[in-house]
């Protein structure tokens, strides 16, 4: 399988897919989230973007570990203002990839979400998924 035509280099490998996850004070659920996002599998590339928007608990610390384990995770700050939609924005703007996914820190997403979604996306321009409310 080939990467999506325009796929950004990164670190000598091309990118796919960028997930952004807007985290605010997450330490209790990130990790879960943190744990399923990097147990993802799919042929493409895919990185995934926390975005740390003014955490006051150990949520940069968590993220930052994970990220020292997995190349394909970052921490970005978004500390200019609060609010989901700024540090979702500013997770867009700092992706590699050539399309982004979004889920929160407080989800726990399926396994095969991301081939899933990646797959549509290599022939639809916008794509969504079911959401489960009641597993949380």
């Amino acid at each position: 399988m080939t990467t999506m035509p325009g796929s950004p280099v990164v670190g000598g490998e091309q990118v796919d897919l960028t997930v952004v996850v807007p985290a605010s004070n997450s330490e209790a659920t990130i990790a879960e989230q943190l744990d399923a996002l990097v147990s993802q599998r799919w042929a493409g590339r895919f990185e995934v973007v926390v975005v740390d928007n003014r955490s006051t608990d150990r949520t940069p610390e968590i993220v930052s570990d994970y990220a020292t384990r997995h190349e394909n995770v970052r921490l970005i700050p978004a500390l200019e203002r609060q609010g989901i939609g700024y540090a979702r924005n500013v997770g867009i703007g700092e992706a590699r990839g050539v399309a982004v996914l979004m889920c929160d820190s407080d989800d726990v997403v399926a396994p095969g979400w991301i081939a899933a979604l990646g797959d549509a996306l290599r022939s639809h321009d916008f794509v969504t998924g079911p959401l489960d409310v009641r597993s949380l």
